[in-house]
């Protein structure tokens, strides 16, 4: 097993040889645009990729940038078929924690304002996930936003991105993505 603090994700999204998916569909895409990855909306209210976390306990961090429209976060913890947990931002310094379940979403933690979170479309506001056991720490440019334990459920560790808009436009870019291991085996 890697020691604690060995990095197991690191990704500046320069080139797409780093794996995350690249989808260029009528309604959504998924690309290496500029040095960072990119997820646009064109028609449909939502869209995200993820990839397996090969680590149990984790801290996950990556800078998630808004466009004009619509709304993005960091997806955490999945369950087949399509369930799982993500912490989203909006331009106006808010941010939910929410389950999502098919096309259902729940939110765990209503939108809240939050001073730690930078406003504006174009800025970047680093998200970070520690995950100790079953309990969940999220932060926002290094200050803590929330804690949560999720129930007991069978969930697999899954780190990813996602894009939300009710006007079925938007985008959001995501760079510098690091991921390490934070305890044992």
């Amino acid at each position: 097993t890697a020691p604690v603090g060995a990095i197991f994700m690191e990704d500046s999204f320069d080139t797409p040889a780093s794996g995350w998916p690249v989808q260029d569909a009528t309604t959504w895409s998924a690309q290496y645009a500029d040095g960072r990855y990119r997820l646009t909306l064109n028609g449909q209210s939502s869209a995200g990729v993820s990839v397996p976390v090969p680590a149990t306990d984790y801290r996950l961090s990556v800078d998630v940038i808004l466009g004009e429209q619509g709304d993005a976060g960091v997806i955490m913890l999945f369950r087949e078929p399509a369930t799982f947990y993500q912490i989203a931002v909006r331009r106006d310094g808010t941010y939910a924690l929410q389950r999502l379940e098919g096309d259902q979403v729940t939110n765990i933690e209503d939108w809240t304002a939050s001073a730690a979170l930078r406003q504006g479309a174009g800025v970047a506001n680093r998200l970070r996930i520690e995950r100790t056991g079953p309990s969940i720490r999220l932060f926002a440019n290094d200050q803590l936003l929330t804690e949560f334990t999720p129930p007991a459920e069978p969930l697999t560790n899954r780190y990813g991105f996602t894009i939300t808009s009710p006007t079925e436009q938007g985008e959001a870019q995501f760079d510098n993505l690091l991921g390490e291991r934070i305890s044992g085996p």
